[in-house]
């Protein structure tokens, strides 16, 4: 009568984890390939560009989310949100290792934040 625990189906967190992540970049990268042929493209400004970045960080933190998510038995909505929390800490590292501490000094960290864990929730919630 006790509750089951949240356990990976295939019994390695870290491969589904390595695996959510991976997927993720790789949407991200292919995401961005396409946002800048489109900016070269249609000479975009700086709005419709900030929306592709916001839509690129949906796309992949849900993804995140899915495929975390997908690896569990139970509670899809806490791998998901994970899955996101995982892809904005891959976000900083990146950011950190390109700006430096300036990264974190913009207004913009806690809504890409918020923005990454509702992604990655919601596609947890979606499987």
């Amino acid at each position: 009568m006790g509750k089951k625990q949240t356990k990976p189906k295939n019994g390695s967190i870290a491969l589904t984890v390595f695996k959510s992540l991976l997927v993720s970049v790789m949407v991200t990268v292919i995401c961005l390939c396409i946002l800048a042929f489109l900016v070269y493209k249609m000479q975009w400004g700086e709005k419709p560009v900030s929306v592709g970045v916001i839509v690129i960080y949906v796309l992949s933190s849900f993804t995140a989310g899915r495929v975390l998510a997908r690896g569990f038995r139970k509670k899809k909505a806490l791998p998901g949100l994970l899955g996101g929390g995982l892809y904005f800490l891959l976000l900083c590292v990146l950011s950190l290792a390109v700006n430096g501490n300036e990264a974190f000094l913009t207004g913009d960290f806690l809504t890409t934040a918020l923005i990454c864990l509702a992604g990655g929730m919601i596609g947890g919630c979606k499987n």
